[in-house]
């Protein structure tokens, strides 16, 4: 299923047109005339059941959207799509394309970053398990890239801490990065997102995006999708019909 990204933020839920408001200034005119685009969103999940014990409904509790394309047709974007992307991920412009090469996996990052311009705080927790193993986020406040990073084993681990992009080559005997493994990254994010670490269990924290990506969806009661594009055009934003989850289950990449 290639790279599956998750965008996840605390607080008032995101309403479906500020989603696709993100999303038309993020992708443009550049998708692909046979693109379609739906966004799935979750309920608010307790990722701390620590924190449920304070009596506000909303402690310890995230919400999650993912943004899904089409499982035969993942790529939407067009040829020229990364060249307007790279500018738009939150790195200076000098920084830009190089950032690009480390950060590019993950277009998404974009609308999480436009989502975070009201005041929230948004997380963008990425996986790839198939043929290219991969592990990342990014966290966004203000509409600025504050914290990031992604892991490629036995390729690279590259980081931005708001103002320095670091690049660093791994092997197959490096040790893992602080994060841990791939799938630990998403644990990390959301401890970024809290600012304080999450009381999960080992299993928890290598299972997280994936159980956070099945709260998107049915047979979860309370899980909502919306089509945002249909035939490479924006449309009045309709509730997915049940074919359509059946449809809308990778996340898009350029």
């Amino acid at each position: 299923m290639g790279t599956t990204t998750l965008i996840i933020y605390r607080g008032a839920s995101a309403k479906v047109p500020e989603i696709q408001e993100a999303t038309r200034q993020v992708l443009g005119g550049h998708i692909r005339p046979d693109a379609h685009l739906a966004v799935q969103g979750s309920a608010p999940i307790r990722v701390d059941s620590r924190l449920g014990e304070s009596g506000d409904p909303l402690a310890g509790t995230v919400r999650v959207l993912h943004l899904a394309v089409d499982r035969e047709l993942q790529s939407i974007l067009t040829n020229v799509s990364s060249l307007v992307l790279r500018n738009l991920l939150g790195f200076p412009p000098e920084l830009a394309e190089e950032a690009w090469e480390s950060f590019g996996h993950a277009p998404s990052e974009a609308v999480a970053r436009l989502l975070s311009e009201g005041g929230r705080s948004v997380a963008a927790v990425s996986l790839a398990e198939e043929e290219v193993l991969l592990g990342s986020y990014a966290i966004f406040s203000g509409g600025r890239r504050l914290w990031s990073a992604v892991y490629r084993p036995a390729d690279s681990y590259a980081t931005w801490d708001g103002q320095d992009l670091r690049v660093e080559s791994m092997g197959h005997r490096d040790p893992l990065p602080v994060e841990g493994s791939p799938p630990e990254f998403a644990a990390h994010g959301l401890n970024l997102l809290f600012q304080n670490p999450l009381h999960l269990t080992a299993s928890e924290r290598h299972n997280l995006l994936p159980s956070l990506w099945r709260a998107c969806r049915p047979p979860v009661a309370d899980a909502v999708g919306a089509w945002l594009v249909r035939d490479g055009q924006f449309i009045e934003p309709e509730p997915l019909g049940p074919e359509d989850w059946d449809r809308f289950t990778a996340s898009f990449s350029c």
